[in-house]
């Protein structure tokens, strides 16, 4: 604040002169602090974006879902697999430019992680008790876990769908199957006019008789 009794020697003085007050100029620009502000938000909602465009998934293994990134550690229950061997998690949704959630587009996707080691959950407490009865019971509990870093996740080209070429060859097997049938036929003819003389015969016979 400016004092305005600033430059006054003493009030009895008569060649005390107040000193001008200095103007006050109003700039349009915001203050420091504001310019700061809105610098640091603009920066982390940028990085916000940009992490939100990275390659993740999100896999499925022993009853849970978890948001895998490359090079992440995380915690599961507990694999059936050795220290330092490689397993294949389950993709249910795939992110990189356009997300990917359909089963024939999921077929080209591969998640692999390295199991790190084998863990023990934090011990929990459990505490039972039935009031007016004396019951008290309280017991531990250690979940067992796996600790797995994921190493790769890639997405391969889709399979193409196989062309029904299962219609040509029942054409031909119909086509086939046309001239066998009509072979008995032609066959049991001559049979049958063989035949016809040996009853013109037995007539003859029976009227002679």
């Amino acid at each position: 604040m400016y004092n305005q009794n600033l430059g006054v020697v003493a009030a009895e003085a008569g060649d005390a002169v107040r000193l001008p007050r200095r103007p006050r100029h109003r700039s349009s620009a915001q203050p420091l602090g504001v310019c700061r502000r809105r610098a640091a938000y603009t920066s982390f909602h940028k990085r916000e974006i940009e992490t939100q465009t990275d390659m993740y998934a999100i896999v499925k293994t022993g009853g849970k879902q978890y948001r895998v990134e490359r090079g992440q550690r995380l915690l599961v229950e507990r694999l059936a697999v050795e220290e330092g061997a490689d397993v294949a998690l389950e993709p249910i949704l795939f992110r990189s430019e356009e997300p990917v959630f359909d089963k024939a587009g999921l077929e080209s996707v591969k998640v692999t992680a390295k199991v790190v080691a084998h863990v023990r959950g934090e011990k929990l407490r459990v505490f039972k008790f039935k009031p007016k009865r004396g019951y008290k019971r309280r017991t531990g509990h250690r979940q067992d876990l796996t600790q797995i870093e994921v190493t790769e996740i890639a997405q391969g080209k889709a399979k193409a769908a196989a062309k029904p070429a299962a219609a040509k060859p029942v054409a031909a097997k119909a086509a086939v199957e046309k001239p066998a049938a009509e072979k008995p036929a032609a066959a049991k003819a001559p049979a049958a006019k063989a035949k016809a003389p040996a009853a013109k015969a037995k007539e003859e016979s029976s009227d002679g008789a």
